[in-house]
């Protein structure tokens, strides 16, 4: 009888624990989901605010490409843009400051070592226009100050979206993070994606 009873108890135990790792799991999607939502809105209210169309609408044909990496913040929104259309290129650089109201476009930009090169590295990194990214890891890593960056992109008529935190420890992301990196090279801009101490 003891051991029947402590077998039934040890049942109950595990049925608990898997119930409690159950809701904890669907607690963590359900936050992930909770801030990939938030992106969306924010996205949509910065495009607005910086006055470009919101990528995720805009009438795209099939020879056409925009990726942009995105900062977005109380205090600032920051946008680099890169677009190409029948194998043209053109870079933009945006950034929108939230207390004064003013607003800094660098248009026309061109990477130093040309967009050949800007072009087979993001081929090589798998960062093309056609991004297919592992997202932002369930239990990611909080930084006090909490600040993340998004990526979104379309080629022709398909969009895609993801989100990192700053010091996030996906491959994906370091990898968007490395990206951010050459842009600041070849553009001479400072587009900050990664905490500079960690």
């Amino acid at each position: 009888m003891r051991i029947y009873i402590l077998f039934l108890t040890i049942i109950l135990l595990v049925l608990v624990e898997n119930a409690l790792g159950q809701s904890k799991k669907d607690t963590h999607k359900s936050i992930i989901n909770e801030i990939t939502e938030e992106h969306k809105g924010s996205l949509i209210k910065a495009s607005r605010k910086i006055k470009i169309p919101i990528l995720k609408n805009a009438k795209f044909k099939d020879n056409e490409d925009e990726l942009r990496i995105w900062t977005i913040d109380h205090f600032f929104i920051k946008s680099f843009i890169l677009r190409r259309k029948n194998d043209q290129w053109e870079a933009r650089y945006i950034s929108f400051d939230n207390q004064e109201g003013k607003m800094k476009r660098d248009t026309f930009l061109k990477p130093k070592n040309g967009w050949q090169n800007l072009n087979q590295y993001l081929k090589d990194n798998k960062l093309d226009f056609d991004l297919q990214l592992t997202p932002e890891e369930e239990n990611f890593p909080i930084h006090p100050d909490a600040l993340d960056f998004v990526i979104e992109a379309r080629a022709g008529k398909k969009y895609t979206m993801y989100w990192y935190i700053m010091n996030t420890r996906v491959k994906d992301g370091k990898r968007v993070q490395n990206l951010c990196a050459k842009i600041n090279k070849e553009f001479n801009i400072r587009f900050v994606c990664k905490y500079d101490v960690e």
